[in-house]
């Protein structure tokens, strides 16, 4: 057919009066017909014309993805317009600010999305599902473009920089979708679900007779749901991302039943690896095609290739094919000068598919388009191979730089950083792994003689380096794997660093998750294998190198990885746990032996208030006076090595004498040389002064769920009597474990220091509760009083009723005259001018896990609520100086929390992100690059999120009205919690 004498539109109506019974379209908000959707179009193109649109204005589309949206994009085809796609997740000043440059003569929108188009930018604005009047326009006179015509103009930013729109003209869209269908078109019957490029996919059925299925945005990302989506709706043909159809077949051993009515699936976005094109080969139905094909924003299809006849079947990834009709594939040789038809070099695109430039970006038109020899080329920025028949493989990037996730990454910049700022005495960073999306960094390090940091051999990790980089650098130019050397390899010849010497870090097999074993095997050798398997995967380490009976918490497991090892075991074996198993049972053998005998029993008669009654033998010796803190002898501080306890400590030598000791209760740990050692290495590790201090600093190797602290009764006694007054800052902090977990060390925990307050001779108490103690979900606010008896029965979740217990204990003390000042402080955030932050803080991950992921999550439920580290333990240390304060209890928690998306949308105007998506969207991409990476943290998060989710969303009001009056009297003022402050420790030095 002369494709030059046609348009979009004509080719529409053409199809839909050969087939206006047949479904067009088919979504959640119902169906259209050919004869449907081609009568709706009409009348909505006549409405648009008689409103002022004209050949090549931009008429937006402001709504989900829905038939309606079909209706509105085919609308403004027919108007003479062009369809301006108009993304649902664009933070508002992103969406302002296109709406500004794009000009649209009209947006078309839904009546719950009109408030985010603002009333500033004189816009005219159609409600399609609200104002009916569009539906009787009409006009005899249909509007007829030529191919050169702007048909859509969609918003790309790329990997980087700011929004761009594309002016597609109808010429090349046909172009495209032409030379598409003559690997695959369309049929009377075929159905075809479209979701992840849907404004560049959905037209091209339509030209053919096939029927459109809108994938839902929950259900897209989401591998269990789509297959069913596919099976559910007998679905023909799809596209995948490589990344998305990797976890599809990755998902379920019965998908070949549930994807067998798919005739046509289609790769796009990412490269192809041979092992995926394998894999989905095997697993697809026979009669399913494969096709991976290349195509970017600025010039739509480029290539295609049937991945079952791929002639050059290499290992590593997959060609894309030969170019299709109307496309030119060219490359430019590193230094070259001149473009060529084969060879290696950056790949340009020119042909019929090329996109007429950039709306108002003349200067971008400048860099990216280009006439040789009179044609027009587009700079992708990939770098392509073309073997002599012409067949295409994309290989990467054509920066000089190397490119992970589509970040640019310095390498040096990395081994600069961990010279100058994490005592390493010489590094070397190298890149591991082909494909961009499945890249990770190694660093060799050789250490200080005075380091502290360790690296674990086995699994090649280093949670101390990691910490300590992400304070100067980045997230993505953070490693993610760690090698420990003598010394670097150099050249021989050269004297230079020889990068082929040095090793590889080992590979750790990842386990596979499908992976699910009968309770009552957990004692077999296979059970005991996935058990060790578990433990590797929760502690970063090969479970190779595990020890039957070794102590979890000894190799440097913590409430997160314990956490981590928890929902393993649960999806492993089957089995419902409580939480405090891992602390129980800490050995592999034990927690082996305790899953085969089926101990694991539920309490169902717990009583907090039981719980809270303190035994009668706990009095002080006499009813005590508030010791101020500048006139104690002798402190003693619990939980030393915790984020909060590192800076109160700080903080209290600020306020004592010189000669006044600080005794601190720390566990010694496997990875210490001495719990003392823990508690200087804390302080190191977050920057505060430790050596100079070092004399006032008395480490009590102790335990806290111990009577009398797992001490000796000489050396309790001594304490007892030396010590005038306690910090109780120690806390186990997790929002999923059960009670019985968390009463150990919190609810025994505090019985042990109320007891050590009692005994001997009477201490002042300092207490940190949290306003955990509180149930949530009450319009009044909560008080600072001790009224807390009528929430026993309302608390939930292990933590909050042990906060609960261990609080009403201390409100027991003090009835019994023991000198108490409580302090319920809600989220700690990081430090307010330094942005050092608590590694193992909730929120903190998910900001940072957005980081590595590239996107963040669209959550207007959502809030974060963080009290700065520093402003807190000054509050501490100046109340623990004034003796007003005996008796008293304060709420120190936020009163506006700053809301998420406040904080991902400063996060994705500084480049930090690359978008906002929907939550599924993010989950699954969450999941995608902890496994990917092998990232234990970012597994954790992923694993845990549904439980902790409910305290990002606590909308709770909490008096601290007492709390800002001391604070007033004192001069404290509170730094400014608002977004500035969330997202400053994002900002390196």
């Amino acid at each position: 057919m002369a494709l030059e004498k046609t348009c979009l539109q004509r080719l529409f109506k053409e199809q839909a009066h050969r087939t206006p019974a047949e479904l067009a379209v088919v979504g959640l908000e119902g169906e259209k017909t050919y004869f449907d959707l081609d009568r709706e179009s009409d009348a909505l193109g006549a409405y648009l014309r008689q409103h002022g649109v004209l050949p090549n204005d931009r008429v937006g589309i402001f709504m989900e993805t829905c038939p309606d949206y079909v209706t509105s994009s085919i609308g403004a085809l027919k108007a003479g317009g062009a369809f301006m796609p108009l993304a649902m997740e664009s933070p508002d000043n992103l969406l302002k600010s296109i709406l500004e440059e794009a000009k649209p003569k009209l947006v078309i929108t839904k009546q719950r999305h009109l408030s985010r188009l603002g009333s500033s930018l004189n816009i005219q604005v159609l409600l399609i599902d609200t104002d009916d009047t569009w539906r009787d326009a009409s006009e005899h006179q249909p509007a007829i473009n030529s191919i050169h015509d702007l048909a859509f103009v969609p918003y790309t930013s790329g990997t980087t920089g700011n929004p761009k729109g594309v002016m597609q003209t109808h010429g090349a869209l046909i172009s495209s979708y032409f030379g598409r269908y003559k690997f695959s078109s369309y049929r009377t019957g075929d159905r075809v679900a479209c979701n992840i490029f849907f404004t560049w996919e959905f037209l091209r059925p339509l030209l053919k007779g096939g029927t459109v299925y809108i994938i839902p945005d929950d259900v897209v990302f989401l591998p269990r749901t789509l297959t069913k989506f596919i099976s559910d709706n007998r679905i023909t043909e799809i596209l995948f991302t490589p990344s998305l159809l990797r976890a599809v077949l990755n998902d379920s051993k019965s998908l070949p039943a549930k994807l067998e009515t798919l005739r046509v699936v289609w790769l796009n976005g990412e490269v192809v690896s041979g092992i995926l094109k394998e894999q989905a080969l095997s697993i697809l139905p026979t009669t399913a095609r494969l096709f991976n094909t290349y195509s970017i924003s600025e010039a739509h299809d480029v290539c295609t290739l049937e991945l079952a006849s791929d002639p050059l079947n290499q290992a590593d990834f997959c060609p894309v094919g030969l170019p299709m009709d109307g496309v030119e594939v060219k490359v430019l040789a590193e230094n070259g000068s001149d473009l060529n038809d084969f060879g290696t070099g950056k790949l340009y695109i020119g042909g019929e598919g090329l996109a007429r430039g950039y709306l108002e970006r003349t200067d971008l038109d400048q860099q990216r388009f280009s006439r040789v020899n009179g044609e027009r080329y587009y700079a992708t920025g990939d770098v392509a191979e073309i073997d002599p028949q012409g067949f295409v493989t994309v290989i990467g990037r054509n920066d000089s730089m190397v490119k992970i996730r589509g970040y640019s990454v310095y390498l040096g910049g990395i081994e600069e950083t961990l010279k100058k700022h994490c005592e390493v005495l010489d590094a070397a960073v190298t890149v591991e792994g082909q494909d961009e999306s499945d890249r990770w960094l190694v660093s060799y390090v050789v250490r200080k003689p005075d380091s502290s940091w360790l690296v674990d051999s086995n699994s090649a990790t280093s949670r101390d380096l990691r910490n300590l980089l992400e304070r100067f650098l980045p997230h993505y130019m953070v490693p993610s794997r760690y090698v420990e050397l003598e010394a670097l390899p150099i050249n021989q010849q050269t004297g230079k660093l020889d990068s082929k010497a040095l090793p590889s870090p080992k590979n750790v097999k990842a386990r596979r998750h499908d992976t699910v074993m009968p309770i009552e095997q957990a004692s077999s050798s296979e059970g005991r294998a996935l058990m060790r398997e578990l433990w590797g995967e929760a502690l970063g380490m090969d479970a190779s190198a595990l020890e039957s009976d070794w102590d979890f918490f000894d190799l440097g497991g913590n409430s997160l990885s314990g956490l981590g090892l928890t929902l393993g075991i649960e999806q492993a074996f089957d089995v419902k746990l409580q939480g405090s198993e891992v602390y129980e049972y800490r050995t592999i053998d034990k927690l082996v032996s305790f899953l085969a005998n089926g101990d694991a029993i539920m309490n169902n008669n717990m009583s907090l208030s039981d719980d809270a009654e303190m035994g009668a033998d706990i009095v002080p010796p006499h009813k005590g006076e508030w010791v101020r803190l500048s006139e104690a002898s002798n402190i003693f501080v619990t939980g030393a090595t915790g984020f909060l306890g590192a800076f109160l400590l700080d903080e209290l030598f600020r306020f004592t004498r010189s000669d006044t000791k600080i005794y601190c209760l720390a566990r010694e740990n496997a990875q210490a040389d001495s719990a003392g050692d823990r508690v200087l290495d804390t302080l190191k590790f977050y920057g505060l002064s430790s050596q100079d201090r070092k004399d006032r600093i008395v480490t009590v190797a102790g335990d806290l769920t111990k009577s009398k602290f797992g001490l000796d009764e000489e050396e309790y006694c001594r304490l007892a009597q030396e010590v005038d007054l306690v910090f109780h800052c120690a806390a186990s902090v997790n929002y999923v474990y059960s009670y019985d977990t968390i009463k150990p060390h919190t609810v025994g925990g505090t019985t042990e220091v109320i007891k050590f307050a009692c005994y001997s001779k009477t201490k002042s108490l300092l207490y940190l509760s949290s306003n955990g103690i509180f149930p949530g979900g009450d319009s009044a606010p909560y008080l600072e009083n001790n009224e807390i008896d009528g929430f026993a029965e309302r608390m939930d979740g292990g933590y909050n009723q042990a906060k609960w217990v261990a609080e009403r204990m201390v409100w027991s003390a003090v009835s019994r005259g023991l000198p108490v000042c409580l302090i319920r402080p809600g989220n700690i955030g990081h430090h307010s001018v330094t942005g050092v932050l608590n590694p193992n803080d909730f929120q903190t991950l998910i900001i940072k896990s957005c980081l590595q992921v590239g996107c963040a999550p669209i959550a207007p439920d959502w809030f974060f609520e963080m009290t700065p580290v520093d402003f807190l333990a000054a509050a501490i240390a100046r109340f623990s100086d004034d003796s007003s304060h005996l008796g008293q209890v304060y709420n120190v928690v936020q009163q506006d929390p700053v809301r998420a998306e406040d904080v991902f949308t400063r996060m994705q105007d500084v480049g930090l992100v690359a978008e906002l998506v929907p939550m599924s969207e993010w989950r699954s991409r969450l999941q995608t690059v902890a496994d990917s990476a092998n990232d234990v943290e970012l597994k954790l998060l992923s694993q845990s999120l549904d439980s902790v989710e409910g305290y990002l969303t606590d909308t709770s009001i909490y008096d601290i009205s007492r709390f800002n009056e001391a604070s007033a009297k004192m001069g404290l003022n509170s730094p400014n919690v608002d977004v500035d402050y969330v997202t400053m420790f994002l900002r390196r030095q």
